[in-house]
């Protein structure tokens, strides 16, 4: 199954209408702009999440997600991983909570920051 975040508005219809055209409705659901625990609902029933795909049409040009996308390697890798890692969506999440989450990107940040505030302490009389 593949679940879509995508705004509602003429992208959304032309999805829609291409998922019907080639028969995927059974195999792809779209939902609106979601944040917080309805996200977190969604990627726990998900077997595979895309990031932001046609950014370029938005004007944002320096991102990662500029590529064109293979779906077949998708597939592939994906089979793979079921196979290799049975409890991968586990082991995908807490990679993701350790090492993607805010405040994991933020920690450095923060560890900086009360560094510099330690030394300007010291040097004060």
């Amino acid at each position: 199954m593949l679940t879509l975040s995508v705004e509602e508005g003429e992208v959304l219809s032309a999805l829609r209408q291409l998922t019907s055209n080639f028969g995927l409705n059974r195999y792809v659901v779209f939902h609106g702009t979601k944040t917080g625990e309805e996200l977190d609902k969604i990627f726990d029933e998900s077997d595979i999440a895309l990031g932001s795909l046609g950014n370029h049409r938005k004007g944002l040009n320096s991102n990662s997600a500029e590529s064109l996308v293979n779906i077949n390697k998708i597939v592939e890798w994906y089979e793979e991983l079921t196979h290799n890692h049975p409890d991968y969506s586990t082991e995908m999440r807490k990679y993701a909570e350790e090492h993607l989450s805010w405040d994991a990107k933020m920690k450095p940040v923060i560890e900086k920051i009360k560094e510099i505030a330690e030394e300007e302490g010291k040097s004060r009389p």
